[in-house]
């Protein structure tokens, strides 16, 4: 708590580029919350074995200056082994 009162916070997590219509969503939060967290990973996990994350169209500096003119409080923009240390399993399951 801060100064007496609960802080309100928001937590934007995109698994595609981010747009003008998530733009728009991450102001609205941005009027509502004290604190928005806007995250900017591209998610190997959500491909298919047939589908290539390399032609994924994805530009870290477009999502980050579309965060930065929502004027989010927070961009979280882990590597990918910061989220998967061992790599990509070779099987997983969803339980």
């Amino acid at each position: 708590m801060a100064g007496g009162r609960a802080r309100r916070s928001r937590w934007s997590r995109r698994w595609v580029r981010l747009h003008a219509g998530q733009e728009a969503l991450i102001r609205a939060a941005v009027e509502k919350a004290d604190v928005v967290v806007v995250s900017i990973f591209v998610n190997p996990l959500a491909f298919g074995p047939n589908e290539f994350i390399a032609n994924y169209p994805r530009s870290f500096e477009e999502d980050w200056s579309c965060a930065e003119r929502a004027e989010v409080h927070v961009v979280f923009a882990p590597s990918k082994e910061e989220i998967l240390p061992k790599g990509i399993p070779r099987r997983w399951s969803r339980k």
